[in-house]
């Protein structure tokens, strides 16, 4: 007799567009639940993300009513985990906790039961996680079968259930057979039964029932693409339960606390730091990636694959800078609200602050933007956007507590190098001296809005694939499309340097606009991207003074900052210092980069004369003025350049994969203020104002 734990998982990124959770509902969070409801023998195991369950209560109440009822008669079980779907290991304990407990709370409420275990995110494990996760009441957790096969157990040794512990804290550990993983829904679902079948064979005793677990996306049961189709339309589902219901003598479905309810742990289990096996090869940077899968295809290593682990999950945080500057603003400001929280605000009005600014910050955690894999995440512009604008809108209340300095200095994104913090009541911008000087975020504070928000293009495993016009096929299911919308081969251009603004390019006469749209300027590159010494900080304006040293030892000084009494502006200013040889033959331009998110949007594009053209336009502007219009943040961006000759326009776009296969983003465009090739100083003075 084999013990089946069928566990399903949905989220949705926080603030994801209602349509796109409308869809998810009705191809595969309601019919899954027809299914399953009209078959009176099953119990399963569910989990949803906290918000995305609060979502479907209030827009769906008649689902979630369901929900309780299978509840109350003892067919589904209900997961906790992090409200806002954190990677748990990546955050402080104190939100540990009150991830935890939120979801807690939040199920308890809508199905009348608090969970006694909880979804791992992305199953990403770290050895000090149980301590934290019993101390916030939890029982049991759900890993990978591949953590146990790393650490050393064997393929048919894992079925059941693990106690791990840290500092004596104990958790139970149950493993999600990988076999399952993949074969439901995207294999015939004989092979499935027959898995089953086989495994009650070799356990013929009732009192011997192993324990297989199946935890993987709701999602994939008709929202991925072609799904649908496949799981419903095509009868996949109905076969699979007709099966499941034909081997009833021999398996068994519970739900994963019934189980452990009735059987022991099969022994101690210390995991090494890990994830489910395609996170990890995700993790790895390149060109490690491509070293990786060859390994993985090498017959010869076969016997070794359960060792060759990959990269853990912060990995991510060192191939992306833009992850990491997220993830370690989250705990800088984790940092100050817990100093604000301490001094136990006395009014009303700023213990609700408080707690405002707590649950931005947690909302600011979800892990979608924060690494890339199957799907966008990373690459998608409006989830770094919803982590940005919860941030922002925690460093706004935060600031209504705790007047911020105008000036901060520190590594707050731990690279070992210093960051300079300068803000006025309307603006911030971060300076990365170690990054040609430039500036990493440049916030509208009004509209809680990073108006820099880019994304460097960067090669990826998959872009080899798009060269040969292979396309994308996530769901491997018979019939769906291999072959891409478009060639995408054209678009796969990589960015020396991160797409940060007031970066310097010094570059020679000859080179037009057309060179800079194909990053061929053939720039200096210890002016564009080299480490810029930091002369003088002023807290008047505030700003910042840096001195770099380009071709020829000729230095070039370079101010940042803010024009007091003019809060709403920016300048960047470069000279040439006294007695420093001419520029000679060479063209001087500064690059400011923009991300407004949407590229066709009519509420928004680039202000030319009486004209607007959208985002996504590409062109040479004549001129010394150039600016950028947001209708839906309600706010205008002027640029002006003294003496410049024009500016020069280039969208950026990313070729990422998603789960319908590739897809081209819209990443921000970069506008470079060029002067004639005479003269030693430039300056570009940028306003940002509100728009009526």
């Amino acid at each position: 007799m084999v013990s089946l734990a069928l566990v399903l998982h949905a989220h949705q990124p926080v603030d994801n567009f209602d349509d796109v959770i409308e869809h998810a509902y009705a191809s595969s969070y309601r019919p899954f639940l027809d299914a399953a409801e009209a078959r009176p023998w099953l119990r399963f195991t569910l989990h949803f993300s906290g918000w995305l369950l609060d979502w479907l209560a209030e827009r769906h109440p008649e689902y979630v009513a369901r929900l309780r009822a299978l509840r109350a008669a003892g067919r589904v079980e209900m997961l906790g985990g992090g409200y806002y779907e954190p990677i748990l290991a990546a955050i402080p304990d104190a939100d540990k906790e009150e991830q935890l407990d939120r979801l807690r709370a939040c199920v308890e409420r809508h199905t009348g039961a608090a969970p006694r275990g909880i979804w791992l995110t992305e199953r990403v494990w770290e050895p000090d996680l149980p301590a934290p996760l019993a101390d916030a009441g939890v029982e049991f957790a759900l890993v990978d079968d591949s953590h146990l096969l790393m650490a050393g157990w064997e393929a048919g040794h894992v079925y059941g259930s693990f106690l791990t512990e840290h500092r004596g804290r104990t958790l139970r550990l149950v493993a999600c057979n990988q076999f399952l993983r993949v074969a439901l829904p995207f294999r015939p679902e004989q092979e499935a039964l027959r898995f089953l079948a086989e495994i009650a064979a070799q356990h013929p005793a009732p009192a011997d029932s192993p324990l297989l677990a199946m935890g993987d996306d709701l999602e994939k049961f008709g929202s991925w693409p072609h799904t649908y189709e496949h799981v419903y339309r095509d009868g996949w589902l109905q076969r699979f339960l007709d099966g499941l219901e034909a081997l009833a003598g021999q398996v068994e479905t519970t739900t994963v606390t019934d189980y452990l309810h009735l059987h022991p742990p099969l022994g101690l289990a210390y995991l090494p730091t890990a994830s489910y096996p395609e996170m990890m090869q995700w993790a790895l940077p390149m060109p490690a990636a491509e070293e990786f899968g060859r390994a993985r295809a090498d017959p010869a290593l076969a016997p070794f694959h359960r060792f060759l682990a990959g990269a853990p999950w912060r990995s991510f945080l060192a191939k992306y800078d833009e992850a990491n500057a997220m993830h370690k603003r989250a705990l800088d400001l984790s940092r100050q609200w817990q100093e604000v929280a301490q001094r136990r605000p006395k009014s009303d009005a700023e213990q609700a602050r408080v707690a405002a600014a707590r649950t931005h910050l947690l909302a600011a955690e979800c892990n979608d933007a924060y690494w890339h894999g199957l799907f966008g995440g990373l690459y998608a512009p409006n989830l770094r956007n919803s982590v940005y604008t919860h941030l922002l809108a925690a460093d706004r209340l935060l600031a209504t507590l705790t007047p911020p300095a105008a000036l901060r200095r520190g590594d707050w994104d731990c690279d070992g190098y210093e960051e300079i913090e300068l803000r006025t009541p309307l603006l911030r911008a971060v300076v990365q001296p170690r990054d040609g000087g430039s500036i990493a975020e440049f916030d509208y504070l009004p509209a809680d809005a990073n108006l820099l928000n880019s994304l460097r293009r960067r090669p990826e495993v998959y872009h080899q694939a798009l060269r040969a016009r292979l396309g994308g096929n996530p769901a491997g299911l018979p019939g769906a499309a291999t072959e891409p919308a478009e060639d995408m081969s054209g678009w796969l251009q990589y960015d020396r340097y991160p797409c940060h603004g007031a970066r310097v390019y010094w570059f020679s006469a000859d080179r037009q606009f057309a060179d800079y749209v194909r990053l061929g300027l053939e720039e200096d590159p210890h002016l564009a991207g080299g480490i810029w010494q930091v002369v003088e900080v002023a807290l008047d304006g505030p700003e910042v003074r840096m001195e770099a040293v380009a071709e020829g030892a000729q230095r070039l000084e370079k101010s940042l900052g803010f024009a007091a009494p003019t809060p709403d502006s920016f300048h960047c200013r470069l000279r040439w210092p006294a007695g420093a040889p001419a520029a000679g033959a060479k063209r001087l331009g500064i690059e400011m980069v923009f991300n407004l998110l949407a590229p066709a949007a009519p509420d928004r594009g680039w202000r030319l004369g009486e004209h607007l053209e959208p985002l996504s336009w590409t062109g040479a502007h004549v001129g010394e003025f150039l600016a950028l219009e947001d209708g839906w943040r309600k706010c205008r961006v002027e640029m002006h350049a003294p003496g410049a000759v024009a500016w020069w326009v280039r969208p950026i776009w990313t070729v990422s994969q998603s789960e319908g296969g590739a897809q081209r983003v819209y990443q921000g465009s970069a506008a470079l203020a060029v002067w004639p090739e005479s003269g030693g100083a430039a300056e570009v003075v940028t306003r940002v104002r509100a728009l009526a």
